[in-house]
C-alpha cells in the first residue's frame, strides 16, 4: 500500500536559532510503521514523531524510539522470537 510520510527535521544553525524543516515522503509499505521506519532509515536525522496516512486517509502517528526499533526490525539488526 502507499503511504504519506511526515516528519520534522530542527537543525540548529549557529545563531541559535532553531529552523523546522518539514520532510515529507510517499513510501509503498506493508504498514503505516513499516512506512514511518522507512523513512527514518533514509533519514536519521529526523528528531521527532512521525505522522503516517494512507490512502484510505487511515492515519497514525509513531514515536521516534518506536520507529528506530521498527527499523532494528527491518535491517536485521533485531529478531522475533517465538516461545513454545
Amino acid at each position: 500500500m502507499r503511504y504519506k510520510v511526515q516528519a520534522n527535521i530542527m537543525p540548529n544553525d549557529s545563531n541559535g536559532f532553531i529552523q523546522i524543516e518539514p520532510l515529507i515522503r510517499w513510501v509503498d509499505a506493508d504498514s503505516h510503521s513499516e512506512a514511518a521506519a522507512l523513512v527514518l532509515l533514509d533519514n536519521p536525522e529526523i528528531d521527532c514523531s512521525i505522522w503516517v496516512v494512507d490512502t484510505d486517509y487511515k492515519m497514525g502517528v509513531y514515536p521516534l524510539d518506536l520507529t528506530r526499533l521498527q527499523g532494528d526490525f527491518i535491517v536485521g539488526l533485531r529478531h522475533y522470537e517465538e516461545k513454545s
